[in-house]
Protein backbone atom coordinates (compact mmCIF):
# COMPACT_ATOMS: atom_id res chain seq x y z
CA UNK A 1 0.00 0.00 0.00
CA UNK A 2 1.10 3.56 -0.67
CA UNK A 3 1.61 5.80 2.34
CA UNK A 4 1.40 9.59 2.24
CA UNK A 5 5.12 9.81 2.97
CA UNK A 6 5.81 7.80 -0.22
CA UNK A 7 3.95 10.29 -2.43
CA UNK A 8 6.02 13.09 -3.97
CA UNK A 9 3.60 15.43 -5.71
CA UNK A 10 5.24 17.63 -8.40
CA UNK A 11 3.79 20.86 -7.05
CA UNK A 12 4.89 24.21 -8.55
CA UNK A 13 7.13 26.46 -6.53
CA UNK A 14 5.16 29.70 -6.96
CA UNK A 15 1.51 30.68 -7.02
CA UNK A 16 1.86 32.10 -10.54
CA UNK A 17 3.23 28.77 -11.75
CA UNK A 18 0.30 27.00 -10.09
CA UNK A 19 -2.24 29.22 -11.82
CA UNK A 20 -0.53 28.69 -15.19
CA UNK A 21 -0.47 24.92 -14.68
CA UNK A 22 -4.16 24.89 -13.78
CA UNK A 23 -5.02 26.62 -17.05
CA UNK A 24 -3.68 23.56 -18.88
CA UNK A 25 -4.42 20.68 -16.50
CA UNK A 26 -7.38 21.55 -14.27
CA UNK A 27 -10.08 18.90 -14.93
CA UNK A 28 -12.99 21.34 -14.70
CA UNK A 29 -11.36 23.73 -17.16
CA UNK A 30 -10.58 20.92 -19.58
CA UNK A 31 -14.15 19.61 -19.51
CA UNK A 32 -15.58 23.09 -20.03
CA UNK A 33 -13.12 23.84 -22.84
CA UNK A 34 -13.87 20.63 -24.76
CA UNK A 35 -17.60 21.18 -24.30
CA UNK A 36 -17.25 24.68 -25.74
CA UNK A 37 -15.24 23.44 -28.71
CA UNK A 38 -17.93 20.86 -29.46
CA UNK A 39 -20.66 23.51 -29.34
CA UNK A 40 -18.61 25.89 -31.49
CA UNK A 41 -18.04 23.19 -34.11
CA UNK A 42 -21.75 22.40 -34.10
CA UNK A 43 -22.49 26.09 -34.72
CA UNK A 44 -20.20 26.10 -37.76
CA UNK A 45 -21.80 22.91 -39.03
CA UNK A 46 -25.30 24.37 -38.87
CA UNK A 47 -24.13 27.61 -40.51
CA UNK A 48 -22.69 25.54 -43.36
CA UNK A 49 -26.21 24.42 -44.27
CA UNK A 50 -26.95 28.02 -45.39
CA UNK A 51 -23.99 28.18 -47.78
CA UNK A 52 -23.84 27.07 -51.43
CA UNK A 53 -22.48 23.59 -51.93
CA UNK A 54 -20.19 22.61 -54.79
CA UNK A 55 -19.30 19.03 -55.60
CA UNK A 56 -16.87 17.69 -58.15
CA UNK A 57 -17.54 14.35 -59.82
CA UNK A 58 -15.93 12.21 -62.43
CA UNK A 59 -16.52 8.85 -64.13
CA UNK A 60 -14.37 6.68 -66.35
CA UNK A 61 -15.44 3.68 -68.37
CA UNK A 62 -13.91 1.25 -70.81
CA UNK A 63 -15.78 -1.17 -73.06
CA UNK A 64 -14.12 -4.02 -74.92
CA UNK A 65 -15.29 -4.88 -78.44
CA UNK A 66 -18.12 -2.29 -78.55
CA UNK A 67 -18.55 -2.78 -82.33
CA UNK A 68 -17.45 -6.27 -83.38
CA UNK A 69 -14.90 -6.09 -86.10
CA UNK A 70 -14.55 -2.30 -85.91
CA UNK A 71 -13.10 -1.32 -82.49
CA UNK A 72 -11.27 -3.48 -80.01
CA UNK A 73 -12.18 -1.21 -77.07
CA UNK A 74 -13.75 2.12 -76.30
CA UNK A 75 -13.12 4.52 -73.46
CA UNK A 76 -15.34 7.23 -72.02
CA UNK A 77 -14.71 9.84 -69.31
CA UNK A 78 -16.93 12.47 -67.74
CA UNK A 79 -15.75 15.24 -65.36
CA UNK A 80 -17.98 17.94 -63.97
CA UNK A 81 -19.08 20.19 -61.11
CA UNK A 82 -22.41 20.21 -59.34
CA UNK A 83 -23.56 23.24 -57.37
CA UNK A 84 -26.58 23.63 -55.13
CA UNK A 85 -27.86 26.81 -53.47
CA UNK A 86 -30.34 26.69 -50.57
CA UNK A 87 -33.22 28.98 -51.47
CA UNK A 88 -35.88 28.25 -48.88
CA UNK A 89 -35.63 26.35 -45.64
CA UNK A 90 -38.71 27.74 -43.80
CA UNK A 91 -36.48 29.28 -41.13
CA UNK A 92 -35.60 25.92 -39.55
CA UNK A 93 -31.88 26.17 -40.25
CA UNK A 94 -31.63 29.75 -39.00
CA UNK A 95 -33.56 28.77 -35.89
CA UNK A 96 -31.13 25.93 -35.21
CA UNK A 97 -28.24 28.30 -35.89
CA UNK A 98 -29.50 30.77 -33.27
CA UNK A 99 -29.85 27.90 -30.81
CA UNK A 100 -26.35 26.64 -31.63
CA UNK A 101 -24.88 30.12 -31.12
CA UNK A 102 -26.71 30.48 -27.81
CA UNK A 103 -25.41 27.09 -26.67
CA UNK A 104 -21.85 27.99 -27.70
CA UNK A 105 -22.08 31.27 -25.75
CA UNK A 106 -23.28 29.39 -22.67
CA UNK A 107 -20.45 26.87 -22.98
CA UNK A 108 -17.94 29.72 -23.26
CA UNK A 109 -19.28 31.26 -20.06
CA UNK A 110 -18.83 27.84 -18.45
CA UNK A 111 -15.15 28.00 -19.45
CA UNK A 112 -14.84 31.44 -17.83
CA UNK A 113 -16.57 30.18 -14.70
CA UNK A 114 -14.35 27.09 -14.54
CA UNK A 115 -11.24 29.25 -14.80
CA UNK A 116 -12.47 31.55 -12.06
CA UNK A 117 -13.42 28.64 -9.80
CA UNK A 118 -10.09 26.89 -10.35
CA UNK A 119 -8.17 30.08 -9.58
CA UNK A 120 -10.10 30.57 -6.33
CA UNK A 121 -9.52 26.95 -5.33
CA UNK A 122 -5.80 27.15 -6.09
CA UNK A 123 -5.31 30.42 -4.24
CA UNK A 124 -7.17 29.05 -1.20
CA UNK A 125 -5.22 25.77 -1.22
CA UNK A 126 -1.94 27.63 -1.72
CA UNK A 127 -2.61 29.88 1.27
CA UNK A 128 -3.56 26.84 3.36
CA UNK A 129 -0.33 25.15 2.34
CA UNK A 130 1.80 28.18 3.18
CA UNK A 131 0.04 28.56 6.55
CA UNK A 132 0.47 24.85 7.34
CA UNK A 133 4.18 24.95 6.58
CA UNK A 134 4.63 28.04 8.73
CA UNK A 135 2.74 26.32 11.53
CA UNK A 136 4.97 23.26 11.21
CA UNK A 137 8.05 25.40 11.81
CA UNK A 138 6.35 26.99 14.81
CA UNK A 139 5.26 23.64 16.21
CA UNK A 140 8.74 22.18 15.81
CA UNK A 141 10.13 25.04 17.86
CA UNK A 142 7.38 24.47 20.43
CA UNK A 143 8.21 20.76 20.63
CA UNK A 144 11.89 21.50 21.18
CA UNK A 145 11.11 24.11 23.84
CA UNK A 146 8.69 21.73 25.60
CA UNK A 147 11.28 18.98 25.54
CA UNK A 148 13.92 21.19 27.11
CA UNK A 149 11.44 22.39 29.73
CA UNK A 150 10.40 18.84 30.52
CA UNK A 151 14.01 17.72 30.91
CA UNK A 152 14.64 20.64 33.23
CA UNK A 153 11.57 19.88 35.37
CA UNK A 154 12.58 16.22 35.63
CA UNK A 155 16.09 17.19 36.74
CA UNK A 156 14.67 19.53 39.35
CA UNK A 157 12.28 16.81 40.47
CA UNK A 158 15.21 14.45 40.91
CA UNK A 159 16.77 16.80 43.47
CA UNK A 160 13.47 17.51 45.19
CA UNK A 161 12.83 21.02 43.86
CA UNK A 162 9.79 19.95 41.82
CA UNK A 163 6.94 17.59 42.57
CA UNK A 164 5.78 14.57 40.61
CA UNK A 165 2.75 16.61 39.54
CA UNK A 166 5.08 19.21 38.04
CA UNK A 167 6.92 16.49 36.12
CA UNK A 168 3.67 15.00 34.83
CA UNK A 169 2.48 18.44 33.72
CA UNK A 170 5.72 18.95 31.82
CA UNK A 171 5.28 15.57 30.15
CA UNK A 172 1.73 16.54 29.15
CA UNK A 173 2.87 19.84 27.67
CA UNK A 174 5.53 18.02 25.66
CA UNK A 175 2.95 15.49 24.43
CA UNK A 176 0.52 18.28 23.50
CA UNK A 177 3.25 19.99 21.50
CA UNK A 178 3.94 16.77 19.62
CA UNK A 179 0.24 16.29 18.86
CA UNK A 180 0.05 19.86 17.57
CA UNK A 181 3.01 19.18 15.28
CA UNK A 182 1.38 16.04 13.88
CA UNK A 183 -1.84 18.02 13.28
CA UNK A 184 0.10 20.71 11.42
CA UNK A 185 1.80 18.05 9.27
CA UNK A 186 -1.62 16.54 8.53
CA UNK A 187 -2.90 19.99 7.49
CA UNK A 188 0.07 20.38 5.15
CA UNK A 189 -0.68 17.01 3.53
CA UNK A 190 -4.36 17.88 3.07
CA UNK A 191 -3.44 21.24 1.52
CA UNK A 192 -0.97 19.54 -0.83
CA UNK A 193 -3.57 17.09 -2.09
CA UNK A 194 -6.21 19.81 -2.44
CA UNK A 195 -3.78 21.86 -4.52
CA UNK A 196 -2.74 18.82 -6.56
CA UNK A 197 -6.41 18.02 -7.29
CA UNK A 198 -6.98 21.54 -8.60
CA UNK A 199 -3.86 21.21 -10.76
CA UNK A 200 -4.91 17.85 -12.21
CA UNK A 201 -1.95 16.03 -10.66
CA UNK A 202 -3.75 13.20 -8.86
CA UNK A 203 -3.07 10.61 -11.52
CA UNK A 204 -1.72 7.10 -10.80
CA UNK A 205 1.73 8.14 -12.00
CA UNK A 206 1.96 10.76 -9.23
CA UNK A 207 0.36 8.76 -6.42
CA UNK A 208 2.91 5.96 -6.37
CA UNK A 209 0.50 3.16 -7.33
CA UNK A 210 2.36 -0.11 -7.92
CA UNK A 211 2.66 -1.42 -11.43
CA UNK A 212 2.38 1.97 -13.13
CA UNK A 213 4.70 2.61 -16.10
CA UNK A 214 7.24 5.35 -15.67
CA UNK A 215 6.89 8.56 -17.68
CA UNK A 216 9.46 9.19 -20.39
Amino acid sequence: LTRPDDVALPLPVTLDDALAMAEKNNPDIQVARYSYRSADDNKDSVFGELLPEVKAFGTFGKTWDPSPGVYDSERSAVVGLKASIPLYEAGSVRSRLRQARHTADQRYMNVVGARRGAAQQIISSWEDLVAARAEIDSRKAQVEASRLARDGVHQEADVGERTIIDALDADQEYLDAQVSLVTAERNEMVAQFALAAALGLLGPENLGFPGQPERR
